[in-house]
C-alpha cells in the first residue's frame, strides 16, 4: 500500500473528466447516509433480531436513496448518470459484475472456513493455500481489459456464466461427490478466480 502511494501518482496514467463539474456536497453526504443506514439496520437484524430500531434505520436508509437518485435526476452534473442504467450493454455488465463478486468472494469466505475447521490448518496456513486463487483473480482481472479488445463483449460476459458454475463446486454436495479429494474446492476456487471476466 506504501508503494503504491507513492509510486501510483507517478506510474498510473490519470484519467478525469475535462469538465466535471461543481460536485455536489450534498449528494456525496445522501449517498453515505443511505449506504451506512441500511448496513447499519441489516446487521443488527442479524445480530440482535428484528426490531424497531434495525427497521427504522433501514427504511431511512431506503428513503434517503430514493431522495438521492430525485436529486440526481435534476442536477446538471450529478454524481451518477442515471440514464446510464437504461443502456443494456451497461446494465448487463453490472449485473454479471456484481452476481460473479458475490459468488467468489462469498466462496472464498467458506473457503477458509474449510482449510481452518474441516483440514484443521491455522488462519496464516490456510491463507498460503489460496495464494493461489488470488494470484488466479488479479491475473484474470488483468487480461479481461485486453480480451475485450481483441474479443467481442459479449462472448467474454458470455464466458462469465462459468465463474458461477466453477465456484460452486466449493458447495458441501460437491466436495462430498468428490470424496477422492478433500482440496476438490480451493482447485475449484482458483478456476473460478482465474476467470477473465471476474473483473
Amino acid at each position: 500500500m506504501a508503494l503504491l502511494l507513492v509510486l501510483g501518482p507517478t506510474l498510473l496514467p490519470e484519467c478525469k473528466d475535462p469538465d466535471p463539474g461543481r460536485l455536489d456536497l450534498l449528494c456525496a453526504a445522501m449517498s453515505l447516509a443511505a449506504l451506512l443506514a441500511v448496513i447499519y439496520g441489516l446487521k443488527q437484524s442479524v445480530q440482535d433480531g428484528v426490531g424497531w430500531l434495525p427497521t427504522l434505520a433501514v427504511l431511512v436508509g431506503l428513503a434517503i436513496g430514493v431522495a438521492f437518485v430525485v436529486r440526481q435526476r435534476g442536477l446538471a452534473a450529478p454524481l451518477i448518470d442515471l440514464r446510464l442504467f437504461s443502456l443494456p450493454s451497461f446494465s448487463g455488465s453490472l449485473v454479471v459484475y456484481t452476481l460473479s463478486i458475490l459468488v467468489l468472494f462469498g466462496a472464498f469466505f467458506f473457503m477458509f472456513q474449510y482449510l481452518q475447521l474441516v483440514k484443521g490448518l491455522t488462519p496464516i496456513v490456510a491463507g498460503l493455500w489460496t495464494l493461489p486463487s488470488f494470484v488466479a483473480f488479479i491475473v484474470g482481472s488483468l487480461l479481461a481489459p485486453a480480451l475485450v479488445s481483441r474479443v467481442r463483449p459479449v462472448v467474454v460476459m458470455r464466458q462469465s456464466s462459468q465463474s458461477p458454475r466453477s465456484a460452486s463446486g466449493c458447495s458441501p454436495s460437491s466436495t462430498r461427490a468428490r470424496a477422492s479429494s478433500s482440496w476438490s474446492p480451493l482447485r475449484s476456487s482458483s478456476r473460478s478466480g482465474s476467470h477473465p471476466s471476474s473483473r
